[in-house]
């Protein structure tokens, strides 16, 4: 789940829930508690109690929010509630003897007996309880929803990511290059060629077997990228340069498929690739746990239509992920990409 969304539902929508729960709420503890307190006036009686309610509903409000903040998470659900009941129940208990105290003090002139703070307490402390459980089931069941919501959207944005590489690969001027150059291997290195058909097989088999997984690991990417920048270089030969400085143990951190094949294509559609005019993609990790996808800055005059998918494509399925933005950098010599890696589940 996003941060942004996390945070979003961290501050509960409950106006409506507050300016309705607390004088009723607190009514019926009034109610409740009316015995102990039959020398005071009805009406005196129950605005302390919707004041007390007041206090301690805000208190648990505030309490809430500060431990969504702190454990947003579904697998830090135990630690949330037990925070909050532990916190709440004892926060409250000292609220309502100290309000009793002081209430009892300012109407009767003296201090309330055992039985009357016993009784307060019984009333507040199953006031705390309720609303805490009220909240947590809110906050649960906007949780799965959104969970639900950001999963679909998630899958959708993968579905686009494949269907906008596989049109790539697909359109007439890939399949032109690609069938021309292999036409030319056919007839200079018939082993090359089969090669070349070998890869370019990989390449759709890679795209379909992904089609339903939300992240793969960064040792299958690279594996699949092997065989996309095989094609590439088939095409550009020499003008096309790869430098790739992966540390060994980030090889089984995830990320979104296609990444990476889709910041290579960006440069190769936006670049001049020609002779005296090369190339360079690099492509590397660093002790932050990040990836970088760079390339020296040659702009084409004029390039394909673009869909602007690309970028905005990756930066979504990244922030759906909750995982942390992705960053560009360009300046005169250079353009790059730096996505996050994830940790396996």
């Amino acid at each position: 789940m996003s941060k942004e969304r996390k945070r979003s539902l961290a501050e509960p929508n409950d106006l409506l829930a507050r300016i309705i729960g607390i004088p009723a709420t607190g009514i019926l503890g009034g109610l409740l508690s009316r015995h102990a307190h039959e020398d005071i006036s009805m009406f005196a009686f129950l605005a302390n109690s919707i004041l007390i309610t007041f206090i301690v509903w805000q208190g648990n409000r505030w309490m809430v929010i500060k431990l969504r903040n702190l454990f947003p998470a579904y697998n830090q659900t135990p630690k949330r509630i037990a925070a909050q009941f532990t916190i709440g129940l004892g926060a409250s208990t000292i609220v309502l003897i100290g309000y009793c105290a002081v209430f009892s003090f300012l109407v009767r002139g003296s201090l309330p007996d055992l039985n009357t703070i016993a009784s307060e307490l019984l009333i507040g402390l199953a006031i705390t309880i309720i609303i805490s459980i009220i909240y947590e089931c809110a906050y649960f069941f906007s949780m799965w929803k959104t969970t639900i919501i950001e999963a679909e959207e998630l899958k959708r944005q993968q579905v686009l990511s494949q269907f906008e590489t596989l049109k790539s690969q697909v359109n007439p001027h890939f399949l032109f290059n690609s069938l021309n150059t292999l036409a030319g291997l056919i007839e200079e290195d018939q082993d090359r060629a089969v090669n070349f058909v070998d890869e370019l097989s990989k390449v759709y088999r890679h795209i379909l077997n992904t089609r339903d997984k939300e992240t793969i690991s960064l040792e299958e990417e690279m594996s699949f990228l092997e065989s996309y920048l095989f094609l590439l270089k088939m095409r550009f030969g020499e003008n096309l340069r790869t430098e790739i400085r992966i540390a060994p143990e980030l090889k089984k951190m995830q990320l979104p498929a296609l990444t990476v094949q889709q910041l290579v294509e960006n440069a190769i559609k936006h670049n001049i690739i020609a002779t005296g005019r090369q190339l360079l993609l690099t492509i590397s990790s660093d002790d932050n746990g990040t990836l970088t996808v760079e390339n020296n800055l040659q702009k084409k005059l004029s390039v394909e239509p673009s869909s602007g998918f690309g970028l905005e494509s990756i930066r979504r399925r990244f922030r759906l992920l909750g995982a942390k933005d992705i960053l560009v950098n360009e300046n005169e010599q250079k353009f790059s990409v730096t996505v996050p890696l994830l940790h396996p589940a």
